[in-house]
């Protein structure tokens, strides 16, 4: 047990290291380099524009409260300033007639903030025009039936219809622009959460600069807001205050302005269909302009910890040492192909009264304008030890792959025996007899070896026969030779121990004392021929194994007469023909007379 013990502990502190075959042909060696350069540039690269390769990376849960603000507008309405678009034809547009007259000319309004802006989820929106509808409703024949239709008579537009159940309507329709619309403010306030994988990364521009709100954990976000030539249009923004940009800076950051006309749509008082009842033909298409149509903005917070917006490793630089600073980049990118609004919206000036309920003023509006929909976009990154690990791991094999294709272009282009020879280099074949019998004749060979190093015939090798060969070669000093000497027996003799195992030096680390085998009887220091075999040969097998295991010829192979001529010659040398009894220990040598015939049974020789 104590072996068996002693071969786990050596074998725990044992590394193993692959052979490898060099093929020293140039072309061969130039594209398994150019591979292996192929694969270093794309790792390089990969890992330089993109963090796939070593960081961890998330999107932030963004939180967005955006809504109108007056601005100053208000007063603006109230100077007696003028407005470019209230009664100007060059504004006026008819999409569809009855019922989309955008007004010929158009008239203004000045509505309040709460009347123009509507807030929403994460969005808010900016009336630039509605057409007002007025219904009046009143019951046909009553004492004031011919009041109400002159007075609808008397309305820019004014249309009676007498419905067939008694009712009677006067409707008016009416194109109203806001006026100072361009002049309010959209603000709004960011926040953001992170996983715990990210360390629960929270933060919102409520919280002053520098600082942290100590009940809900937020830090301060910095927040910059880019056009579409990423300048930005805020450098003095510090946390701790709204977000906030006029509706016309907000649109100039996206490239556009309420005037800019709009082509993809045309006035229907231009068509083939129309334009002879407008007296339009032949006159250019007439377009409308944005504050006619609306326009809807998709506002994109960008949240990011990286120094800049450089998506490199050396713009990400700032993310390895503070991953935690946390900031966001705002926005603006104008969807110009679809018209933009809320639709429709209805209120009584006065409620359904009467017989039937038939006396009332409804009014309704249908609003275009600017739509803000703010969007959470980006990521926050921190160096993830998994993920770089997994990248050189990913590197490592791709490198080994770079292995595989050489060996194609070797098979493919090299051919020949060249070929073949490197093939079989590198792909070794276990065949099981024929290793048995390879390790029988390096025995054979092992034997006339030790002969030569045995001249007194006694079955071992000692220290002054193992110095005495290096007589034969020049150079070598009695010294020289000696050391070379000491150190076969020190390594190889196992009867006589010098040197302590791997297991044993182990257990003296810890403060035991290990047991060390004792030496011969005799005191005698030398290698017997197992032990001259393993320190030949290597550990290929346990020789002792190998002698006991080996399978002998079926029976009718088998040819007694050489058997009965082996026999004789070991009894001419005096060694005992009796077949030894199976053993998985090594018998000791009591001499040097029978060390001879004990060689074959000996213990921990391997080839």
């Amino acid at each position: 047990m104590s072996g068996v013990k002693d071969g786990v502990i050596s074998g725990l502190f044992k590394y193993q290291k692959p052979k490898v075959t060099v093929v020293d042909i140039w072309h061969v060696g130039f594209v398994y380099r150019c591979l292996q350069l192929g694969v270093f540039l794309f790792v390089l690269i990969s890992m330089w524009f993109t963090e796939a390769g070593w960081a961890y990376s998330e999107r932030p849960i963004g939180s967005f409260n955006a809504w109108g603000s007056d601005n100053g507008a208000a007063t603006s309405m109230m100077s007696g300033k003028t407005f470019e678009y209230c009664n100007n034809e060059s504004y006026s547009f008819v999409y569809w007639e009855p019922g989309w007259n955008y007004g010929t000319p158009p008239k203004c309004r000045s509505l309040t903030v709460n009347e123009v802006a509507v807030k929403g989820l994460g969005n808010v929106f900016f009336t630039t025009v509605y057409i007002e509808k007025n219904t009046w409703g009143w019951t046909c024949g009553d004492s004031t039936d011919a009041q109400s239709k002159a007075s609808c008579a008397a309305l820019r537009g004014g249309v009676v219809t007498e419905h067939p159940n008694g009712q009677c309507e006067c409707v008016e329709e009416e194109a109203y622009y806001a006026t100072a619309v361009e002049e309010m403010a959209m603000k709004m306030e960011i926040s953001y959460d992170t996983s715990i994988k990210m360390g629960s990364l929270k933060g919102s521009t409520n919280v002053p600069f520098g600082t942290e709100d100590a009940s809900t954990g937020d830090t301060d976000l910095h927040v910059q807001i880019l056009d579409q030539n990423d300048v930005v249009l805020n450098p003095t923004y510090n946390s701790g205050s709204a977000v906030s940009l006029s509706v016309a800076e907000w649109l100039r950051s996206a490239g556009l302005t309420l005037s800019d006309v709009v082509t993809h749509t045309d006035d229907y008082r231009y068509s083939a269909d129309s334009c002879e009842a407008y007296n339009k033909c032949g006159e250019a298409m007439n377009y409308p302009r944005f504050r006619t149509t609306g326009v809807y903005v998709e506002v994109y917070a960008r949240f990011h910890n990286t120094e800049d917006q450089v998506n490199t490793i050396a713009g990400r630089w700032d993310a390895f040492f503070n991953p935690t600073n946390v900031r966001v980049e705002v926005k603006a990118a104008a969807n110009t192909k679809i018209w933009a609004g809320l639709g429709a919206v209805t209120h009584y000036e006065q409620m359904p009264s009467g017989p039937n309920q038939r006396t009332y003023h409804k009014v309704e509006r249908y609003r275009q304008g600017v739509v803000f929909d703010i969007r959470g976009v980006g990521e926050v990154i921190k160096l993830d030890v998994g993920t770089l690990v997994t990248m050189l791991v990913a590197t490592i094999a791709l490198l080994k792959f770079a292995g595989v294709i050489t060996d194609w272009y070797v098979s493919l282009f090299v051919g020949g025996a060249i070929a073949q020879i490197i093939t079989n280099k590198t792909k070794e074949k276990v065949d099981a007899n024929g290793e048995l019998a390879e390790i029988g004749m390096k025995a054979a060979m092992a034997a006339l070896q030790f002969g030569e190093l045995d001249p007194d015939k006694g079955g071992t090798i000692d220290l002054i026969d193992i110095a005495k060969a290096f007589g034969k070669i020049k150079g070598v000093s009695p010294r020289q030779a000696y050391n070379m000497a000491w150190t076969v027996i020190d390594y190889a003799d196992k009867d006589t121990v010098k040197h302590l195992t791997t297991a044993q030096q182990i257990q003296k680390l810890f403060g035991a004392k290990p047991k060390v085998q004792p030496a011969d009887a005799d005191g005698m220091a030398g290698l017997d021929f197992a032990e001259f075999i393993t320190c030949i040969e290597g550990d290929a097998i346990d020789f002792a194994a190998y002698i006991e295991k080996l399978p002998g010829p079926p029976t009718d192979k088998v040819d007694s007469a050489v058997i009965d001529t082996l026999k004789k010659h070991w009894e001419a040398k005096g060694l005992s023909t009796a077949e030894p009894e199976p053993s998985t220990t090594k018998p000791s040598l009591k001499s040097k007379a029978d060390a001879t015939s004990l060689s074959h049974q000996a213990g921990a020789v391997k080839v």
